[in-house]
């Protein structure tokens, strides 16, 4: 057993002491802010599974909460803290063995890319340039009591905010999640499932790329994988790229999510900009997928619930009985768990203004306009709404089984506002409904 693991459950131990003689009774704000502060901090300092658990909490729970206690949980963020090489190099003997491990050459010790569960270090395979991802020792041991003790700060709030909701799916889901993050065989398969979608996907117009993964070099705390040129999102735009191109790479992000989600039914759901690079050849650019621990299935009926929804709300424009399909939307909405059947009325209209900006980009590509990402109007009436709807809700939890997509969907529209293009859109809209009759 590695003496990280021992301090961390050293830790946790004295933690749950602390926490067992100050259980939360108070129902005072001060008092529930500093038991939160009690396990974020000792969580951050002790990394592991907390880090992107608290990152994903943070940005799910931004406006259910007080401004204090989303600040507390978002300090538990996906730090990249370098592991020593010697640790890399001993868990790459230990996983691959001491025969296969001697294969690869020219290690580079410094890492290109380290986060909460994993590091990234360039080397040489059979004459090949190839990129190793190396799980941190004690990660995968770490995701129970992890998201066990900030589900209990989460809770604490619910409390502290007089919420009724029921945070059980979400953390289920959560720890789902982080569970297969931490099995690398299982992201080697979903990253073989990718490889073939974008074969099919990509053509002279729309290129896609991503990494071809060594199986026999692969376990599952390890993975080999191709080295694939390319440009950060962040670095190719310091090239000041012509609009042309920006509207380029919007397009090609929007069309994979479109398939990735409404006909592949498989999801890369990190929302990371660094999950992306941008390849350019020959004048024309291409779209570089890196990172498949996240990825979700979908199933058909799953997705069928989701496009009824979004249908529902299109119909509100040109329907007559504007209460009876409000009354629709909404019930569709209950039945879909994003919104419980006891919120107020006034949380309920919010519900369907909501989605109704969601859809608006289509409908003004229907008027043979574009739409502005960059559109300060309409991200403000968004966040507006947005905000005041989630201050009322006293029973409805956020959506366990959209929290991972609607997280994917949040980093696109980042994208989209800090490429600032204008788009028009219905052919997306095409492409989402066309297995279903629209």
């Amino acid at each position: 057993m590695s003496d990280s693991f021992l301090k961390r459950t050293y830790e946790l131990t004295k933690l749950s002491v602390k926490v067992g003689l100050k259980e939360f009774k108070s129902g005072d704000l001060k008092s529930r802010i500093e038991q939160a502060k009690m396990i974020t901090e000792t969580l951050s300092n002790l990394k592991g599974a907390a880090m992107k658990a608290g990152q994903m909490l943070s940005i799910e729970l931004d406006d259910y909460f007080p401004p204090e206690a989303v600040q507390i949980i978002s300090q538990l963020q996906n730090k990249g803290s370098k592991i020593k090489f010697n640790v890399v190099e001993a868990t790459l003997k230990k996983e691959l063995g001491v025969e296969k491990f001697n294969k690869l050459e020219n290690i580079d010790p410094d890492p290109i890319a380290s986060a909460s569960i994993a590091q990234i270090h360039l080397a040489e395979y059979k004459g090949e340039k190839v990129v190793l991802k190396v799980q941190h020792p004690g990660v995968a041991k770490s995701i129970n009591s992890d998201v066990a003790l900030i589900k209990k700060v989460a809770q604490s709030f619910c409390v502290l905010t007089n919420r009724k909701m029921n945070l059980s799916p979400l953390f289920a889901e959560m720890k789902s999640v982080l569970s297969q993050e931490v099995d690398f065989e299982q992201e080697v398969e979903y990253l073989k499932k990718y490889r073939k979608h974008l074969v099919a996907l990509s053509n002279d117009k729309d290129k896609y790329f991503s990494p071809e993964p060594y199986t026999a070099m692969s376990t599952k705390k390890v993975i080999t994988m191709s080295w694939e040129a390319g440009l950060s999102i962040n670095d190719w735009l310091k090239t000041n790229p012509a609009q042309k191109k920006k509207e380029k790479l919007a397009h090609l992000v929007l069309n994979l999510y479109c398939h990735e989600f409404y006909h592949w039914g498989l999801v890369q759901t990190d929302p990371n900009f660094a999950n992306f690079l941008v390849r350019e050849e020959a004048g024309d650019i291409g779209l570089v997928l890196l990172d498949f621990g996240a990825t979700r299935e979908y199933d058909k009926d799953f997705r069928t619930q989701y496009l009824s929804l979004i249908k529902s709300v299109y119909d509100l424009k040109k329907t007559k009985d504007q209460i009876a399909q409000k009354a629709e939307i909404i019930r569709i909405g209950v039945d879909f768990n994003l919104i419980d059947q006891r919120e107020s009325q006034e949380a309920k209209d919010l519900f369907v203004d909501i989605l109704n900006l969601a859809v608006e980009p289509f409908f003004t590509s229907e008027k043979n306009s574009k739409f502005s990402f960059g559109n300060q109007e309409y991200n403000r009436r968004t966040k507006e709404n947005v905000g005041k709807f989630l201050g009322l809700l006293k029973y409805s939890a956020p959506p366990h089984r959209l929290l991972f997509l609607h997280r994917k969907l949040g980093g696109i529209s980042s994208l989209l506002r800090r490429l600032d293009v204008d788009l028009e859109l219905s052919g997306y809209w095409k492409v989402m409904f066309k297995d279903m009759k629209a």
